[in-house]
């Protein structure tokens, strides 16, 4: 009996480059076409869910903007054009601690993809 060959599991884009500023930090992302996310949604025409996005801005504030065990609390975002596998993009996110959101936007070559708003909340 042949065995099917395993396909990693990639839960995070691959980041190219990562530039940090004291608020501000703009990562060059490449969107593995391996990524779990793209099972299922859709199997003809893989699409990078929104809420897979969302969570790479949480998941890159905290780890680049330091907002700590902050969670989402209010969203408000605008999907332009589809994230694809093998896409390039940047991703940038403005921490503004003074009103305790970050702003975000995935960008390429075509513009900006998806861009928003997110309100956090200190545990």
């Amino acid at each position: 009996m042949k065995s099917t060959p395993t396909v990693p599991e990639v839960a995070e884009p691959l980041l190219i480059e990562a530039k940090v500023a004291e608020n501000r930090a703009e990562m060059s992302l490449a969107i593995p076409r391996e990524l779990i996310y793209f099972r299922g949604h859709f199997p003809a025409f893989a699409v990078l869910p929104g809420v897979v996005q969302i969570d790479w801005v949480m998941i890159y504030g905290r780890r680049y903007l330091k907002i700590g065990d902050a969670t989402a609390q209010t969203l408000q975002v605008k999907f332009r054009k589809i994230i694809r596998p093998g896409d390039r993009l940047t991703l940038t996110i403005i921490n503004e601690p003074a009103y305790s959101r970050m702003q975000f936007s995935y960008a390429s070559t075509e513009g900006t993809l998806s861009s928003g708003r997110i309100g956090l909340e200190r545990q």
